[in-house]
């Protein structure tokens, strides 16, 4: 509850409201999608606790991954495609082995 809190205009907190003003960001990287780690951190600290573990089943560039370990959560990544695997892999410090790769038949 407290992890989607904001601060109004005039200093008190409420919850978050369904339209979110969170800025872009860039990554390094070539993905098309790219999440900013301000819009991904309120979904994790809302929806686990330190060494839960958090699922990202579109891993993408990695920012969910990235985020979770941030804030003390284990992550698993599932990504179909082998390039955004590998920038994953180099976004997060020794990630490769939480990153889930199907290949496609």
């Amino acid at each position: 509850h407290a992890a989607i809190r904001e601060a109004t205009p005039d200093g008190r907190l409420r919850n978050r409201r369904s339209v979110w003003n969170i800025h872009t960001q860039a990554a390094p990287g070539a993905h098309f999608a790219t999440f900013p780690p301000q819009l991904v951190r309120p979904c994790v600290l809302a929806g686990s606790r330190p060494n839960d573990v958090v699922l990202d089943p579109f891993f993408g560039s990695g920012t969910t991954g990235e985020v979770a370990q941030e804030l003390g959560r284990r992550y698993v990544g599932i990504e179909l495609h082998p390039e955004y695997v590998s920038l994953a892999a180099e976004r997060i410090a020794g990630g490769r082995d939480r990153i889930i790769h199907f290949r496609a038949s």
